[in-house]
């Protein structure tokens, strides 16, 4: 397998680090709108969970992007 020269793999991986950022700004925005979600409803009717699930789903979207951004970065230097 041959490796591809850096002046086509480092502006894909500029660009991975660019979708990354913009990835985390949306769990971020998603987070605190589920969690203000999760008091309005906590006092409201203390037995939904449906904010506490769109936590966990954001948080585990999160950990699914960063990972899958640096699998890809790690296979264009390969």
């Amino acid at each position: 397998m041959k490796t591809p020269p850096t002046e086509v793999t480092e502006p894909l991986v500029q660009l991975l680090q660019y979708l990354l950022w913009f990835a985390f700004a949306i769990f971020t925005i998603r987070l605190i709108w589920a969690a203000g979600r999760l008091a309005y409803t906590r006092r409201e009717s203390p037995h939904e969970t449906d904010a506490a699930q769109s936590i966990v789903v954001t948080l585990i979207s999160a950990v699914f992007a960063s990972a899958a951004t640096g699998i890809a970065a790690a296979l264009l230097t390969f």
